[in-house]
């Protein structure tokens, strides 16, 4: 990566202060569903940070009144052994992810039509 995608990326994205020090932010994003964000951040060390936030329901000002903030920060092999587990949940938990994705992309599709 030249030094100037690097300012690119740095600039756009920021960095994160870890007891490891302040780390560049390269990837990033951010869900908002039924009063839940859910931000993921891919940083320079290859770890990745997980921020849940939960917020009061509000049909006049939602997302303003936070009630929760979850903040993990995870290793490669950990996000890779974490998303083995759900799968494995989703099966014998029955969750059916694939049935709510698609009703969140539903909702995501009516809104950017809205």
């Amino acid at each position: 990566m030249s030094k100037e995608e690097e300012e690119k990326i740095e600039n756009e994205l920021g960095t994160v202060t870890t007891p490891d020090g302040d780390l560049k932010v390269l990837k990033n994003f951010r869900l908002e569903v039924e009063n839940r964000e859910i931000t993921f951040m891919f940083l320079e060390d290859e770890s990745t940070i997980i921020n849940v936030k939960r917020f009061e329901e509000s049909e006049t000002n939602p997302y303003t009144e936070e009630i929760t903030n979850q903040v993990m920060r995870l290793s490669k092999l950990t996000i890779a052994l974490l998303m083995a587990c759900l799968k494995k949940a989703n099966v014998d938990f029955e969750i059916d992810a694939d049935s709510l994705i698609a009703e969140l992309n539903v909702k995501n599709n009516n809104e950017r039509d809205s």
